[in-house]
């Protein structure tokens, strides 16, 4: 980034060239030399400080994360909104149990409570039909 002085509108003098927000380039105007060197130390500081968090994130996880958004941009989602969604997923998921298992479980339920038994015990009916 730089500062570079400006002739298209007397009201500024200054603008930063250089500056990136979201991968796009972005302008920034000062009517002052001093506010212009303020503001490129500060995006100095920023850049310095997220370019050392982005090096402590492995590569492999960088590189992962990159393919994620990719794939989710299409739907106006970011990766944190995918992984919040996941996790809901997997929480529910964790907490449920197979359809067998609950079958089972209910069949010992009704044949211990006594409920269960033969047909003709459970519906004492005298006129079936004859076939």
């Amino acid at each position: 980034m730089r500062i570079v002085p400006y002739n298209g509108n007397r009201r500024y003098k200054y603008y930063l060239d250089g500056y990136k927000v979201n991968g796009k380039r972005k302008r920034l105007f000062f009517r002052d030399e001093g506010a212009a060197n303020r503001k490129l130390a500060e995006l100095a500081r920023q850049q310095r400080k997220e370019g050392q968090d982005g090096l402590d994130i492995p590569l492999d996880l960088r590189v992962l994360a990159a393919k994620a958004a990719r794939r989710l941009a299409p739907f106006n989602k970011s990766v944190l909104d995918a992984a919040e969604f996941y996790a809901s997923h997997l929480e529910r998921e964790s907490n449920s149990i197979h359809v067998s298992d609950a079958i089972e479980d209910y069949l010992k339920q009704q044949s211990a409570s006594g409920v269960l038994g033969t047909p003709s015990a459970r519906y004492p009916r005298t006129d079936w039909p004859v076939w």
